[in-house]
């Protein structure tokens, strides 16, 4: 069952930017399906540490590519893709501990980050390349 979908006006007009993107919105309707279903604790485990582990080389991906280019936003980018990842990694790690982790709490943060970051400062970046 598909609840983000992916849409044109994600694109950034760059291949890669928007391959890492849909691969992202992959992975979070995968993270949805497997709450909704009932997954096992150890599924649940392996799904949210594919989904941090990807959003960190993606990241990592976008600062070269901005970077190579002298990107003025890139510091702001940067500061964006910390805090997603210390609050991604804080979800998870309350997971991974056994901590009661409200799903629909995770899953409204990852897809509204995604779709904002996309959106603006992604978008920024797909205009000035």
């Amino acid at each position: 069952m598909l609840t983000f979908k992916w849409d044109d006006c994600f694109k950034v007009g760059i291949g890669e930017f928007d391959d890492h993107h849909k691969h992202l919105f992959d992975l979070l309707n995968k993270t949805f399906d497997a709450f909704t279903t009932g997954a096992s604790h150890d599924a649940l485990s392996e799904i949210l540490r594919e989904l941090v582990d990807y959003a960190v080389s993606h990241f990592y991906a976008e600062e070269c590519w901005m970077e190579a280019v002298n990107y003025p936003g890139l510091l702001e980018q940067k500061a964006e893709h910390r805090k997603f990842t210390a609050k991604a990694c804080e979800f998870q790690k309350a997971f991974i501990d056994g901590k009661e982790v409200a799903v629909l709490d995770v899953l409204q943060f990852l897809e509204s980050w995604l779709m904002n970051h996309i959106l603006k400062s992604d978008a920024e970046y797909g205009a000035y390349a």
